[in-house]
């Protein structure tokens, strides 16, 4: 190896976020924060997780939408059922 091309070699610490679990490895970089590790996501746990992996607030957009379809309907009837009268 020729001395002064290689990037510095750390002990990474690697710390996830979701769980807290730390795993120790090497990298360039001396340490990174993962959003989901292999404890807590459903393709290591074989599909059954026990805490929910969200993907960028997607339950909470369809919910939204949802309730938000749900109140348009809600209103749409009342207003035939007061027309109606």
């Amino acid at each position: 190896m020729q001395a002064g091309i290689h990037p510095q070699y750390f002990e990474l610490t690697l710390t996830c976020s979701k769980c807290g679990n730390i795993i120790e490895t090497g990298s360039v970089m001396p340490s990174i924060e993962v959003s989901i590790c292999n404890n807590c996501h459903a393709a290591f746990l074989g599909g059954k997780s026990t805490t929910y992996v969200d993907a960028e607030g997607r339950v909470e957009k369809f919910m939204k939408k949802f309730e938000k379809s749900k109140a348009i309907k809600t209103q749409k009837a009342v207003e035939t059922a007061q027309k109606s009268k």
